[in-house]
């Protein structure tokens, strides 16, 4: 068997802090035969400094973006330039450990069905320092069951390129969850794998993309991930959710999308929202808060005094 040649993509903004442990811990890896793909995401600190540091080693690829489009068109870029047979997310701030790669890619090599593989991951501190092993959120997804349902997939999480590429890819216009969208796709053309080790260092860092948005922003792309792979789902077959829990968590999509867009003045867009609601069910004109969120709309009141309350899918936050 040739050697199976293995991409770590990153998608960096502004980490120029933590690139150079991310990097000694791609070379410090026991498998020689990978590439880090890392795109820089138009950062204003020190990161192309650092990056360049390095350009003497050409398995270390660095791949600039023009402007600031996001980590998920960040993601796609660095994926569409990958090499690799097989491709595994590294947060631009996060690390891996010594033996991760040649783990994974022996676990695609013994389940060569399986789309994504994916491990839980070491909780650290700002330092990179060992606070605990996550061992209550990751898991097994059986076979009865899907990530539609509950999601359970994280870092160290890797994919097969050319499974990868009959999926729709990252869509760039995630802002938050990407994860969650780009599993939820490859969970759809290939077996879940779960690698009960941590292989991955994450880093506590009030700057990393999860965490930034581990409010309201990151559950609001959650849930569209989910709506969205739902109606893939309903033309393919493939597992689903309850048309019942698709219209619970389409209501509350809409919901959070029409109160945010009152609260940023953007009038017209929340009656967008408002009709979607109406196009999902009817009954929703009795509902006491679609009509306050009219009312704050055209400035009858001042503000909403209510909120729907948005679920959590997302552990790692």
């Amino acid at each position: 068997m040739h050697s199976i040649n293995f991409s770590v993509i990153v998608a960096n903004y502004n980490n120029g802090k933590y690139l150079v442990e991310l990097i000694e811990s791609i070379l410090k890896q026991t498998y020689p035969h990978w590439e880090l793909v890392i795109v820089d995401d138009c950062s204003t600190d020190n990161s192309i400094e650092i990056l360049e540091a390095y350009h003497a080693d050409q398995r270390i690829k660095v791949i600039k973006h023009a402007q600031n489009r996001g980590a998920s068109a960040a993601f796609r870029t660095a994926t569409d330039h990958a090499t690799g047979e097989i491709i595994g997310m590294l947060g631009a701030d996060d690390a891996l450990v010594e033996n991760t790669i040649e783990v994974m890619k022996q676990a695609h090599i013994e389940n060569p069905t399986a789309s994504l593989i994916y491990s839980t991951f070491y909780y650290c501190d700002e330092n990179l320092h060992i606070k605990g092993v996550e061992n209550k959120i990751i898991g097994e997804v059986k076979e009865s069951s899907s990530l539609i349902e509950g999601f359970r997939a994280s870092s160290f999480a890797t994919f097969k390129k050319k499974l990868y590429l009959q999926t729709e890819g990252f869509d760039i216009n995630f802002k938050a969850a990407l994860d969650m969208d780009i599993f939820l796709k490859l969970e759809e053309v290939g077996n879940l794998i779960f690698v009960n080790q941590p292989l991955y260092y994450y880093r506590k860092n009030a700057m990393g993309i999860s965490q930034v948005n581990n409010g309201h922003t990151s559950q609001l792309f959650a849930l569209l991930a989910i709506l969205k792979a739902y109606k893939r789902r309903k033309k393919t077959g493939f597992f689903n959710l309850k048309p019942s829990t698709y219209q619970h968590y389409a209501r509350i999509y809409y919901y959070k999308e029409a109160e945010g867009m009152v609260l940023t003045n953007k009038k017209g867009k929340a009656f967008y929202f408002l009709l979607r609601l109406l196009w999902l069910n009817l009954a929703n004109i009795f509902d006491k808060h679609f009509w306050e969120i009219i009312f704050a709309n055209l400035g009858i009141i001042e503000k909403l005094e209510n909120s729907v309350v948005l679920p959590r899918f997302w552990g790692k936050n």
